[in-house]
Parts: C-alpha cells; structure tokens; sequence
C-alpha cells in the first residue's frame, strides 16, 4: 500500500493562493494585437466561487496531464524530450486553447507575479541550497565562485554590448531599440542559468559526481549574481543613466552581503530551533518548521527590499550543513523528499504558466530579439567557461577537461529564475522581454537539454554504477584535503567546538563525530520503539509488522524496496507490509 506524503499539506495552500490571485487581481492589462484594439480590462468582476473553482480545476488538470507526459518520459528513458520542455509545450496548448476560444479565463491566466515570486518561487531556490552534496561543493568552491561572479558578469558585458551595438547600427528589424542600461539589464537577466533538464539526465545516467556538482553548484551561485546585476542595472535604467558608478558599485556589494547575511540568520535561527524539538516529536513538526523557515528567508529578504533568491540560497546552503546534523538518517531522507516534492510541484507549475505566457504574448512577439539573443548567451556562455576553466587549470591538481568544459557549456539552460526577473523588467519593453525570454527558456531546453545524452556519449563521460562508487572514495579524500590544510581544519575545528555546540544536538553532534547514531537508545527511548513512533508520527503504523520508511529496516517476509536506490522525482511514498 503507498500513501503519498504532504501532499494534501503541500497543494491547498498554493491553490487557494491562486484562487484570491485570480479574484483581485483584475485591473491588469493583457498584451493585445494591433488589430484586435485596446482592450482593458478595468473594472472586471471578481470571479464567483464556481467560476474561481472551474478554472482551478481547468489548471489542475493541464498540470495533471503535464504530469503525465513528464511519468511517461522518466518511465521509457527518453532523454531527447526534457520534461520540462513537454510542461511548456502543454502550457503552450493551453495558452492557444483559451485565445482560440476567447475564453473570459484568458485575463484570469495571465502570470500573477506576487505568487510566482512569494509562494512558488521560494521553495525552489531553497531547495537547491539545502540538497547541494556540501563535500564536493566545499572541495570545488573556489571554482564554482569563479565561474557564478566573474563568469557571469563576462557572459553579461559580451551580450548587452553586443545588443546595444546590434540596436546602434540598425539591425535589430522592427519598433525594438535598447538603451545601453536596458540592454545590459536584459543580458544580466539572461544570464542567469537553470540546468534542470541536463541534471536530471545526469541523474539518470549517473554521470560523474563531481561535473554534476559542479554544474548545480555554478547554477545556484549564478542566479544569485545574475539578480544582483540586474539590481545594479535596473538602478541606472531608473535613474536615466544618472547614477555614478561608484555607488551602484556599492549597491551590488551590499545587496549581496545583506541579503547572504538575512539567509544566514534565518539558517541558524532554524538550525536552533530543531535542536529544541526532542526527536521524540516527530518528522512532520520537524519538516514544518524547516519549510516555514524557507519562506521566511525569502520573505525577510524582499521585505527589507534586498534579494529574497540569495537569501533562500544562503539559508539553504547553511540549513544543509546544521540542520540535517539534528535529524536522523529516515528524517533526513523523508524530509529532503517532501522538499524535493514541493519544489518539483512548483516548478512544474512554474513551467507551464510560462507556456501559457508564451502563447499569450505570441500576439506581440517580436522574434528578431529572440534570433539575435540565442548565439549571444551561446558565445557568452563559451567566453565563461572556456578561458576561465584555462585559468583555473593553471597549477591546479584538479584539473577540468577540455571535454567536462564542453559538457559545462552546453548545460547553459534558461529556467525559471530568468522568467521570475523578466516578469519585474521596467519600461516599454517587458512585454517584448518576457516574451522572449520565455521563447529561449523552450528553445534551451528542447535543443541544449535534449541533446545531453548525446554530448554526453560523444565527450566520453564516464556514468554508472563504478563512477558513482568511485564518488565515496572522492570524499574521503577530500575530508583528509581538509585535515591537511590549515586554513580549512581551523574553520572545521571552530564549527565542531563552538557553532555546532549550539546549532546541533549534544546527542547528534557526539555521534557525528564518533561515526553516526548508533548504541541503542535515542533521547532515551529504545531505538525499536523510536522507530516505531517515527513512523507513527507521519501516520504510518509500525507495531508488530515490518515497515520500510525511505528504504529502511524491515523484519517482516516481504521486506521494503528502498527508495534511495530508485527515487521518483515527483512522487515521495511510504511503503508499507504487515504480517
């Protein structure tokens, strides 16, 4: 018998902020053509509660089925199609669906940037930070931060030179002109890379850990950079240019440190709390906390008018390192999935309302800029990694290839966190902006994300089973990096003795050092009997049978199939047999 976690608990609360979205927000303004007239839709009628219920159910059922396509790509391996590329296209339908119809639904459907930002968007960017394998990120950090800060503000000065000169010299066809501070804040907003469909093939495939981390690590730093360049932009567009250098300069400075800093308290406060709550309790009040603590970094962040997206990072990346220390081995694992599931679910969402926006906007497409955009990121992306890796390279004893070099290149994918930027451009050109940077998040994941496999097979990357064997052995050898160098073994020695005294519990922290949990009893409680009120906790009985919670132990005759060894990325299960 499966029982589907959280989900009851994860999908009210974003639908019935969708539903008063969809009520209130009713004064906006949808693009139209030339010919169909301006059509504005002031003074609308709130939508009736069986109409509010009708178009819910409408988009629940488009995301269904783009569930359904996405189950049935996983189930037959077919890599050429990304999933996230067939969510957009069903978005894509839907979207066109409505406009052939002239459905009353179409200014309904339109992008409502308060709950993308505020409730879809948080869990993602968090979720990125707290699933980040923290042994290999720390062991290839300084390559990482190279190729997130000064690899994107090159990839950033090439394409918003190259577009503003494009648009100088006349050979941007048609009404499109930027001005060299738009220019620059659509390249930065471009810039900002989200290679889910490439990771998710690298998963499949079980392609060498240390690319993978690689990628995701350069991904999740490089969206937090991307968003500060575009402040720093969006600074002078405002301004008309007339702002000095110096204090957008500053500007940067401070809303990166500012906004790391609110993720990191937040972290710690969070890390501090579960170490109050005895294991006893239970996962769930656990699990609640950790995601009630994620929007709060988002939240603060934008709150104090600073970057809610590196806030989340930060919390993420902490919470990673303190947080899981004051949980077991079966609460980690069920907690990263109920994350895992939230964020997947968000993203899903994410994706199709942007193929809807897409057909929206279609009407007012301009698709020189789309034509011109794509071999600017694409040489961009190249002047990132090419010459920075040649750099690095120099006198270093990890070395990356010329071949995990062009594996780095193609992963340059656009995603949700260039969407969220786009929707919040200023001026005369957000529609055009939108449009187009939707376009390119298609484009990049059917031709970049679609073809992984196949990059993959002609660069020789290792995958299967023995590289990821390999991966254990990689981090030893990393922690005794670690304990060799002396900068790292002070700031190792400093969190165990001081922080994680305060931020991990005693029990925990002495076990962690001394190898795990083990020796029988956990806050005093047998460890059979723990294990049976865990279980109880998130509803599940366990006395007198054989239950397998994430792949754990099982006594009965049929055992339980582990969901470590095989994990959906859509679906967190509890498998259950009794005697």
């Amino acid at each position: 018998m499966f029982k589907l976690i959280w989900v009851e608990k994860a999908i009210p609360p974003l639908a019935n902020s969708l539903i008063r979205s969809l009520e209130t927000d009713t004064s906006s303004k949808h693009p139209q053509d030339d010919n169909a007239g301006d059509i504005i839709m002031h003074g609308m009628a709130p939508l009736s509660p069986h109409a509010a219920a009708g178009l819910l159910l409408f988009i629940l059922l488009g995301l269904l089925l783009a569930n359904l396509a996405e189950t049935v790509l996983h189930r037959y391996h077919i890599f050429s199609i990304p999933g996230s590329g067939a969510i957009m296209c069903l978005g894509i339908a839907t979207g066109f669906l409505v406009i052939w119809t002239n459905s009353a639904w179409e200014v309904e459907l339109e992008f409502d940037e308060h709950m993308f930002s505020l409730v879809l968007l948080p869990i993602v960017i968090f979720q990125s930070g707290y699933a980040l394998p923290l042994s290999h990120f720390f062991n290839r950090l300084g390559k990482i931060l190279t190729y997130a800060f000064l690899g994107t503000g090159v990839t950033t000065l090439f394409v918003g030179l190259m577009l503003f000169g494009v648009c100088e010299v006349g050979l941007m066809p048609g009404a499109l002109h930027f001005s060299i501070w738009e220019a620059f804040a659509f390249a930065s907003l471009i810039s900002a890379i989200d290679p889910v469909a490439t990771l998710c093939t690298f998963g499949a495939l079980k392609v060498e850990p240390s690319l993978s981390i690689t990628i995701m690590g350069e991904s999740v730093i490089n969206d937090a950079v991307s968003l500060a360049l575009y402040k720093t932009f969006e600074g002078f567009l405002l301004a008309g240019g007339a702002t000095d250098v110096p204090s957008q300069i500053f500007y940067f400075v401070k809303l990166v440190m500012l906004s790391s800093l609110l993720g990191v308290t937040v972290g710690v406060l969070c890390a501090f709390q579960l170490r109050q709550i005895p294991i006893r309790i239970g996962v769930n009040m656990q699990a609640t906390a950790i995601i009630l603590w994620s929007y709060v970094a988002y939240a603060v962040a934008e709150a104090c008018e600073v970057s809610g997206i590196i806030s989340s990072i930060s919390a993420g990346i902490l919470m990673n390192h303190y947080v899981k220390k004051n949980l077991l081995k079966a609460q980690r694992e069920y907690i990263n999935d109920v994350l895992l599931l939230m964020a997947n679910f968000c993203e899903m969402a994410i994706f199709y309302m942007a193929g809807i926006s897409i057909a929206f906007y279609s009407r007012v497409a301009d698709y020189s800029l789309v034509l011109w955009t794509i071999p600017l990121i694409l040489v961009g992306r190249a002047l990132n990694i090419f010459p920075i890796s040649f750099l690095l390279n120099r006198g270093s004893d990890d070395k990356i290839t010329m071949k995990e070099q062009v594996v780095m290149w193609h992963a340059g994918l656009r995603g949700a966190i260039a969407f969220s930027i786009a929707l919040h451009f200023p001026g005369d050109l957000r529609d055009a902006v939108i449009d187009c940077t939707s376009q390119i998040i298609l484009l990049s994941v059917f031709l970049l994300g679609g073809t992984t496999k196949q990059v993959l097979r002609k660069c020789e990357i290792e995958c299967g089973e023995q590289v990821q064997d390999s991966h254990h052995d990689k981090v030893v050898r990393i922690r005794g990096a670690i304990d060799k160098s002396k900068v790292k073994s002070m700031f190792r020695k400093f969190d165990q003795d001081f922080l994680q005294k305060y931020l991990v519990k005693q029990k925990l922290r002495r076990d962690s050092v001394h190898g795990g949990v083990g020796g029988g009893d956990i806050d005093g409680i047998p460890e059979d009997q723990f294990h049976d009120s865990l279980l109880e906790s998130v509803g599940v009985k366990g006395g007198g049978g054989s239950v397998s919670l994430f792949g754990g132990r099982g006594t009965g005759s049929s055992g339980g199939s582990s969901l470590s060894e095989e994990r959906s990325p859509t679906l967190v299960s509890v498998q259950t047999s009794v005697l």
